[in-house]
């Protein structure tokens, strides 16, 4: 078998699938798919129309004359009219809107930092290929009844054994060290083993990140545009109000854009393609806070108090002067070095 530290290079160390440095939050994407499902989810469900136009037959001044008759008019020209959801866009190159819904981005401002813009998972365990951290070796003896293997010589000389270390056999197979109990020797559960050509790796992942983040704070302009009747400018605005409100915590909370605000302001018209064919248009304004995360460093993870003793300045923790290895302990569990 060959030396698996010439054989098995170490792999660059790559994102958690679970990471929490999620990166800078894309609000153009997250709010603009969020209209859009919501609008799906409503033509898909057309009871919740019922629930966006109830107040029409609750009322009792308003509900004899307008009522069921109006409610049923908005359902009816929301269901047989399509809106595009244009991000970025007032109005497409080609000419004046259709009938749509705009979404533009309006500002972002750093808001809410921590000291040091320290994450609160400030760590996490980086993906990557543990190397091997001894030549491949046969033990000088196991003992399969108690489960103690013993280094030979010159492998113990180059190497701190710790509990955070498993010990591969001639398969592949990894087992954990579960006791170290001398410079030369330790312990790993019982078993009938072929360690020959075996050697040491890591058990835990090699690399830990740093992970950072900020919080801010964006507003959002979202655009209520149609053609025809004022009265349809006001079913779409209660379409697009309730959306952002009933899907509030599964579209946009659950999805990165936390504690938003709406407000609305005043009904615009201008020409449509046809003097006759008026179009209007009403802006919803949403606030909201977003964090943007990023990894801070990526560092090797302290297996024995050897490692540490070797480690320089590049981010590392060096021996004080007249301190011995003796005088530090290691914690596997906070992964870091405690003097």
């Amino acid at each position: 078998m060959q030396d698996p530290r010439t054989t098995q290079s170490l792999k660059t160390p790559l994102p958690p699938s679970l990471t929490e440095a999620n990166g800078v939050f894309q609000p153009d994407l997250i709010v603009g798919t969020a209209l859009r499902a919501g609008i799906a989810d409503l033509r898909a469900n057309t009871f919740l129309l019922d629930y966006v136009f109830r107040s029409l037959s609750v009322d009792p001044r308003s509900a004899k004359l307008y009522g069921e008759k109006d409610r049923a008019a908005a359902k009816n020209w929301f269901l047989k009219t399509e809106f595009d959801v244009l991000v970025g866009h007032i109005r497409p190159p080609e000419g004046p809107p259709k009938n749509c819904i705009t979404l533009h981005l309006s500002s972002s401002n750093e808001a809410e930092n921590r000291l040091g813009d320290v994450h609160y998972f400030p760590r996490e365990d980086v993906d990557a290929e543990s190397p091997a951290l001894t030549p491949v070796f046969e033990p000088a003896s196991y003992d399969g009844l108690t489960g103690i293997v013993e280094l030979p010589s010159n492998i113990a000389d180059d190497i701190t054994v710790s509990d955070a270390m498993s010990i591969v056999d001639k398969n592949g197979v990894s087992h954990q060290i579960i006791d170290v109990l001398s410079d030369t020797s330790f312990k790993i559960a019982p078993g009938a083993v072929d360690f020959r050509s075996s050697y040491i790796r890591s058990s835990l992942p090699t690399f830990v990140t740093h992970v950072e983040s900020a919080v801010f704070s964006e507003t959002y302009k979202i655009g209520c545009h149609v053609f025809g009747e004022p009265v349809f400018l006001i079913w779409l605005h209660s379409i697009v109000v309730f959306c952002l409100l009933r899907y509030r915590a599964s579209l946009l909370e659950a999805r990165g854009l936390q504690r938003t605000q709406i407000s609305s302001s005043d009904v615009g018209m201008t020409e449509g393609m046809e003097p006759t064919q008026p179009y209007y248009s009403r802006y919803v304004t949403l606030t909201g806070y977003v964090e943007h995360a990023w990894p801070a460093q990526i560092s090797e993870r302290v297996l024995s108090v050897d490692q540490v003793a070797q480690m320089d300045g590049g981010g590392h923790v060096p021996l004080l002067p007249g301190q011995t290895v003796e005088d530090l302990t290691w914690s596997g569990d906070e992964d870091e070095v405690a003097f």
